[in-house]
């Protein structure tokens, strides 16, 4: 995983979709990012489509970005 060494800023309350998928949404914040990308890469070499989103922040909580996507895999796994 690549650190920026320019400084940068995250819009709050924003999640970032990091990989799309349509079998399962795996869920992480903060540190557990790299592993959840990890059991998506093993989840893919079983046929599993993961849809893997970074919450960034919890509070305030991205409903809207991870309402959507549960509705396109109906599968949610927070990690």
């Amino acid at each position: 995983m690549e650190i920026p060494i320019e400084p940068y800023s995250l819009p709050i309350g924003k999640a970032s979709v990091v990989q799309t998928g349509r079998h399962i949404t795996l869920v992480s914040y903060g540190r557990m990012l790299e592993f959840t990308l990890e059991a998506a890469k093993q989840l893919h070499s079983s046929g599993i489509e993961a849809e893997v989103i970074d919450l960034r922040t919890i509070k305030p909580l991205d409903i809207e970005t991870l309402a959507a996507s549960v509705r396109k895999t109906h599968f949610l796994r927070r990690r």
